[in-house]
């Protein structure tokens, strides 16, 4: 194992893209609900609907459900933020939310589409990038999309602004060497050599200069300059989750049943290992996200959520009321400590939606009466606010959309 440094914390929970020994837990569809919402301190007892707080804990068990109420005409979480929440619906577009306002809209992206591609929703450089086949990316600005490049799938890059194309000749993941280019996520510029890898394995995600790839006997990071292999993480079937923004990047990843996470830096080797305080196991570290600082990691384990400070050493945990079995999805704040977490929403009403303060360990919970949600990202409200429109309608006037395509060409606006 390499440089081992001191075991801390972190599990991985699940993803919308799965391999085949990690699967989803199956899930129903949910009645519409009421907002109700919900503000706690990091804790290892369960919560109800009255505001709790305690010290923080490295242990945390599964908090009661949150009880739903009339909606308030105070903002969603309780507090003004400076953000919107931006989620995939799982075939087309986005749900965009702003809860201070307490609007939603729905809107199709160009581009998006329905499938196993990894990377459903990636947030670079004031782009989002979506799709397989045709890759786009629009602008979080104006909502203006262009086509970046015609690849199978894409995977994030180490570096802003950039993604990485992976196109197998036949068309699908797996089938065959994939040819690999890295293309500018703003104007579709090929900016590598296109190159055919011959690893037997998968281009997970991008580090500085190269890729990851996950072999059955570990993590292979390929060079793209020198088109070899300059080092293998692990020795078992390998995982990749994350990796950090900036120069000195850090890779986050498992391998075979992923007990542990490791946290990994690519310059210089040295690693964290990382495993979750209540001894879960068979663990999916695909869920796994750094915060834009780079300071924090949070992985969600079942219910749970556990929160790492890189820069102290410090973790602690909380749970997500309600949540139960459905796997849960993690975004940070384009800065700071803020961090946001919601319930698998394809086919429900209704999403559960957390915001975390990982500095103080606060956590308000609150339901979000409109469904059909998978993963999300959080934009700055300025820059985010065109992709939200008011209109005096419910969230059934805008369902999320049932049929791929859906025909819908114009945004639809709601309030809860």
């Amino acid at each position: 194992m390499l440089g081992v440094a001191v075991a801390l914390l972190i599990v991985a929970g699940s993803v919308f893209w799965f391999s085949d020994s990690q699967q989803q837990n199956p899930v129903v569809a949910a009645t519409t609900t009421s907002v109700a919402t919900t503000t706690t301190s990091a804790s290892p007892t369960a919560t109800s609907v009255a505001t709790t707080t305690t010290s923080a804990s490295p242990t945390a068990t599964t908090a009661a459900p949150v009880v739903p109420t009339t909606v308030p005409a105070e903002p969603l979480f309780g507090e003004e933020l400076p953000w919107l929440l931006l989620f995939d619906d799982g075939l087309e577009g986005v749900l965009a939310i702003d809860p201070n306002r307490r609007i939603g809209s729905r809107r199709v992206i160009d581009g998006q589409a329905p499938g196993d591609q990894p990377y459903r929703l990636h947030l670079t450089s004031h782009r989002l990038v979506v799709g397989w086949g045709d890759i786009h990316s629009a602008d979080i600005e104006t909502g203006e999309s262009v086509l970046l490049d015609y690849a199978t799938i894409f995977v994030k890059a180490a570096e802003e602004g950039r993604v990485w194309m992976v196109d197998y000749p036949s068309g699908f993941i797996g089938g065959g060497n994939p040819t690999v280019w890295q293309t500018s996520a703003v104007t579709g510029t090929e900016l590598t050599e296109p190159v055919e890898l011959t690893i037997d394995g998968y281009p997970a995600i991008g580090i500085p200069g190269g890729l990851a790839i996950e072999t059955q006997s570990g993590v292979a990071l390929w060079d793209a300059e020198s088109g070899s292999v300059t080092g293998v993480l692990g020795t078992g079937r390998g995982f990749v989750s994350d990796i950090s923004p900036h120069t000195d990047a850090r890779l986050a990843w498992c391998e075979d049943e992923c007990d542990e996470m490791h946290i990994t830096t690519i310059e210089t080797m040295e690693d964290v290992i990382a495993v979750h305080p209540n001894g879960h196991s068979s663990l999916d570290a695909r869920s796994a996200r750094f915060s834009n600082d780079r300071r924090f990691v949070a992985v969600p384990s079942g219910s749970d959520v556990v929160v790492l400070d890189m820069e102290t050493g410090d973790n602690h945990s909380f749970s997500v009321p309600g949540a139960g079995d459905l796997t849960l999805f993690v975004g940070w704040a384009p800065s700071g400590p803020d961090l946001f977490v919601a319930t698998y929403g394809y086919g429900r009403q209704s999403v559960t939606v957390a915001h975390h303060r990982a500095l103080n360990g606060e956590t308000t919970v609150a339901e979000l009466p409109a469904g059909g949600t998978l993963s999300l990202v959080v934009l700055d409200a300025g820059p985010g606010s065109t992709w939200l429109t008011e209109a005096d309608q419910t969230p059934d006037d805008c369902p999320s959309p049932g049929v791929w395509p859906s025909g819908q060409s114009e945004i639809c606006g709601f309030r809860f």
